[in-house]
């Protein structure tokens, strides 16, 4: 409760209990009685003095301003909660997008591999045949025709040219399954 309402109600029980013990005490020198319902009659008398109190514009005023605080706090909270959910569910997305990066990165690595085992096994295979053509040939315009590539007289310079276009088409990098074929 607000520290008005507090001060409000010790006030005015204070005074009513010190009234209460007042008549009671009188009460008691008229009747003759030792105090046994005394405790009964100042409960009584607290009660009747809280329910006066209750009914006072000051204490209504002040339980207003009580329940409006609290009515903000519950506001507050319900705010705070919400961020915090947001909060929370944003810290799950970015997880599940990290999640699925990892993957990809993961996926890519092996096409990387995948595709590096492959241009090896096609290295290979073009090494077995440059191999087997220069056994076979006599001079680089030979070897040139046996890859397919057509070299007209023969010369250095047309040797050259022709060189030039078999390396780019057997290049590993550029080859394919049907260049090696």
């Amino acid at each position: 409760m607000s520290t008005l309402l507090l001060t409000l109600v010790e006030e005015n029980l204070l005074e009513s209990v010190s009234l209460c013990q007042h008549k009671d005490e009188r009460h008691d020198d008229v009747n003759g009685q030792d105090g046994e319902n005394v405790e009964d009659r100042v409960e009584n008398c607290i009660t009747t003095v809280r329910e006066r109190i209750k009914e006072t514009s000051e204490y209504k005023k002040a339980l207003k301003e009580e329940l409006a605080i609290q009515a903000e706090e519950a506001k507050k909270m319900k705010r705070l909660l919400k961020r915090k959910k947001a909060e929370s569910m944003g810290l799950l997305e970015i997880e599940k997008r990290q999640k699925q990066r990892v993957e990809e990165m993961r996926e890519t690595q092996k096409k990387d591999v995948e595709n590096m085992n492959l241009k090896e096994r096609i290295r290979a295979k073009v090494w077995k045949e440059l191999s087997k053509l220069e056994m076979t040939c006599l001079d680089m315009a030979s070897v040139l025709r046996g890859m397919g590539i057509t070299v007209r007289d023969g010369t250095s310079h047309e040797v050259r040219v022709a060189y030039k276009k078999v390396l780019l088409k057997f290049h590993p990098d550029r080859a394919s399954r049907s260049d090696i074929r």
